[in-house]
């Protein structure tokens, strides 16, 4: 579940206007204006706490925004055949 709401105004988009009919696809209401895509209405990427679906995430892909983290913990580890605990 993402830990924010995410929302795109409308204006101009930084994508080519060859990805039109792709973020069209995707629920995004935007046209070519001056060969420059423009978001017409403001887009929902994502809600706090609501789960995404493929669309959202797709947009914030292209959108290059993450949400979520990633984190290892080490606990342990197998060297020159000895097990060591690191707890």
């Amino acid at each position: 579940m993402p830990s924010e709401s995410v929302v795109y105004p409308p204006g101009p988009l930084p994508f080519p206007p060859s990805m039109l009919d792709q973020l069209r696809k995707l629920g995004m209401i935007v046209e070519i204006e001056d060969s420059q895509l423009l978001l017409r209405e403001p887009f929902v990427g994502a809600e706090e706490g609501v789960a995404l679906n493929p669309e959202q995430a797709r947009v914030l892909t292209h959108f290059g925004k993450k949400l979520a983290s990633f984190e290892i913990e080490l606990m342990c580890h197998w060297t020159d055949g000895k097990f060591k605990s690191l707890r």
